[in-house]
C-alpha cells in the first residue's frame, strides 16, 4: 500500500494498491455478478454543479430535484447473516483490523485519524455510477446518525483501462471555498472524516453495467452495526 496524506481543503489519505492485483479483481467481479441486487438511489435536494453533456442539460430540472442519480446495495442487508460471504466485506474488514490499534494499518494512519484505532462497527455498501449519473455535495453523517459514521473509506475498483470518464471524487472545506478531485482509480482507497463535504462528479459512459464507475463505501463508527475483529 502506498499512502498519501493531504491536509487540504479537508483532511483525507489516498491509499493506492489498497489490496492485492489478484483480489482487487475478485473485489470487482462480485460487484459485476450482484448487478440484479443494485437498486436506484435518488436524494431530493438541489443539485450543486452542473457539467456540460447534452443529455444532462437536456434533463437540468432533473438534476435540480435531485442531489443524487446512481444505482446502490446495501452489502449489510444482502449478507445480514452471513458477512465473509462477500468476499469486499471480509477483504476490508480484515484489511482495516478495526479495533486493533497495534495493527500496522492503524499504526499507520492513527497519526493522521486518532479514531481508526477507536471505531468497532461498520456499514458497507456498494455504489455504482454510469452515464450522466452523478451525487452533489453532501456529507455522509447527520444528526441522526451521529456515531454510526465517523470515518469513511471510499474503495474503488474498475475495469482497466477505464471504459468511463469523469466521476472524481471532489472533497471541499467547510465553506465550499476550496475543493480536490481524486480519480477513481482501480484499487484505490480514499479515507476521510465522515463530516467531510464531497461530491461525485458526473460519469460519461457509453458502455455496459460492468463497465461503470464501482465504488466501496464502508463507514465506520461505534455502534454495533457489525462488529469484526
Amino acid at each position: 500500500m502506498n499512502f498519501k496524506f493531504v491536509e487540504k481543503p479537508s483532511k483525507h489519505i489516498i491509499i493506492d494498491n489498497f489490496f492485492s492485483t489478484q483480489l482487487a479483481n475478485e473485489c470487482l467481479e462480485e460487484f459485476i455478478k450482484l448487478e440484479p441486487y443494485y437498486q436506484d438511489a435518488q436524494t431530493s435536494g438541489m443539485a450543486t454543479f452542473e457539467d456540460n453533456c447534452e443529455i444532462c442539460s437536456k434533463e437540468n430540472d432533473f438534476q435540480v430535484k435531485f442531489i443524487r442519480d446512481n444505482s446502490m446495495l446495501s452489502l449489510n442487508d444482502l449478507y445480514k447473516k452471513t458477512p465473509y460471504n462477500s468476499i469486499i466485506m471480509k477483504s476490508i474488514h480484515e484489511q482495516l483490523k478495526i479495533g486493533s490499534p497495534l495493527d500496522s494499518f492503524c499504526k499507520n494512519i492513527s497519526g493522521f485519524f486518532s479514531l481508526i484505532s477507536q471505531v468497532n462497527s461498520s456499514e458497507t455498501q456498494l455504489s455504482r455510477y454510469g452515464k450522466c449519473e452523478f451525487y452533489g455535495i453532501h456529507k455522509d453523517n447527520s444528526i441522526e446518525i451521529p456515531q454510526t459514521r465517523i470515518l469513511t473509506l471510499v474503495y474503488y475498483v474498475n475495469k482497466e483501462p477505464a471504459k468511463f470518464e469523469g466521476g472524481d471524487l471532489i472533497i471541499y472545506n467547510e465553506k465550499l471555498d476550496e475543493n480536490l478531485r481524486i480519480k477513481p482509480k482501480h484499487n484505490r482507497a480514499i479515507l476521510f472524516e465522515s463530516k467531510t463535504k464531497h461530491a461525485v462528479d458526473t460519469v460519461k459512459l457509453n458502455g455496459d453495467f460492468a463497465d461503470g464507475r464501482f465504488s466501496v463505501n464502508c463507514w465506520l463508527g461505534f455502534e454495533n452495526l457489525l462488529r469484526f475483529r
